[in-house]
């Protein structure tokens, strides 16, 4: 009996053995497994360690980048600025001062970014880089020659009789005529960013001779123009929506963009020192059958849309 005991006693010594041997194993077998996991998860973090030293060194570098390019750092003076569609245009000029000859360089800044970097081949400079409506103005003083007049596009006007030239930066193109007259109506003469902004409306602008009775359209976008004549010398042109109102010498007209007259006005006791307001529409001051100042609004046939009497 004692010895069947021992027998038993022997058998389960055995199987604990046995069962921690193969804890031993496993146990074993999951820090070994365990281990690569450690190591991946610290060599994962020396990468991303890295990565974001080298996101920082880039933007260090970029940033310096952008300070030794800043535009402002590069011109004399701003000749104009304006926004169109949330964005801000900067004209900018500086004088380089050479022996026999300065030079002017202009550049175009959009969103403090360069649109057109410094240069002399500029609508608004002469084959030797010299303002084309030459002044002896210093350059400081050159913005009074020099208008934002809407729709990205800028304008250079320099004495009465001198050329008109307007420039649209996005698209690189620019047309030029002479300006003459504002037409005898006129009690308020408008300043020269009135007058202007009256010949661009949208992507198209207008510029006429006024020695002849040529008109020419452009469109600032493609640079297509259209170019006509008319009967006779119009003057206080104001463009609208594919048409333009003008002075013919007698009374005020529209004309659509091939030169036909669209709308008289000669019925409309019109009083002209308030000016007009031309888009899809023709607004002005007028008196009515009873003399009373009236705003009308009209189309750009002739129609009135709207009238207002004025207190």
């Amino acid at each position: 009996m004692k010895r069947n005991v021992s027998k038993k006693t022997a058998t389960i010594l055995a199987m604990i053995i046995l069962i921690s041997s193969v804890l031993f194993a496993a146990c074993s077998k999951q820090v070994e497994e365990s281990a690569p996991i450690q190591q991946a998860t610290a060599s994962n973090k020396e990468e991303i360690d890295v990565i974001e030293n080298q996101n920082l060194e880039t933007t260090t570098i970029e940033i310096i980048t952008e300070t030794q390019t800043e535009p402002d750092n590069l011109y004399d003076t701003v000749l104009s600025t304006g926004y169109y569609n949330g964005d801000s245009y900067k004209l900018v000029a500086k004088q380089i001062d050479g022996y026999p000859n300065s030079k002017i360089e202009i550049g175009v800044i959009k969103n403090n970014e360069w649109l057109i970097p410094m240069n002399s081949d500029s609508p608004f400079l002469d084959e030797n880089g010299w303002w084309i409506n030459s002044t002896s103005e210093k350059i400081e003083n050159m913005s009074k020659f020099f208008h934002y007049i809407g729709y990205g596009c800028f304008a250079n006007k320099g004495d009465y009789y001198s050329k008109i030239i307007i420039f649209k930066p996005e698209t690189n193109i620019s047309f030029t005529s002479v300006y003459f007259g504002l037409g005898d109506r006129y009690e308020k003469i408008p300043t020269d960013n009135e007058l202007l902004k009256s010949m661009v409306y949208e992507n198209n602008a207008i510029l006429f001779d006024g020695y002849t009775t040529t008109v020419t359209i452009c469109n600032m976008d493609t640079g297509e123009t259209n170019q006509f004549k008319m009967n006779y010398i119009i003057s206080d042109v104001v463009i609208g929506k594919n048409f333009f109102w003008a002075d013919d010498g007698d009374k005020y007209i529209t004309v659509d963009f091939n030169g036909n007259i669209i709308g008289d006005f000669s019925t409309y006791r019109i009083h002209y020192s308030n000016g007009f307001s031309v888009t899809n529409s023709i607004i002005f001051d007028a008196y009515n059958e009873n003399y009373v100042l009236c705003k009308l609004t009209c189309d750009k046939y002739g129609n009135v849309l709207k009238s207002e009497a004025k207190s």
